[in-house]
């Protein structure tokens, strides 16, 4: 149970980093 509750957070951190890369590209694109 320990390794599918480190899995899970180790999913929502690439999805926050993504999320995060792809708002940063689309604002450099605006500007």
């Amino acid at each position: 149970m320990g390794e599918n509750r480190n899995y899970h957070s180790q999913r929502i951190h690439y999805f926050r980093c993504a999320l995060a890369l792809i708002i940063f590209n689309t604002k450099r694109k605006k500007q």
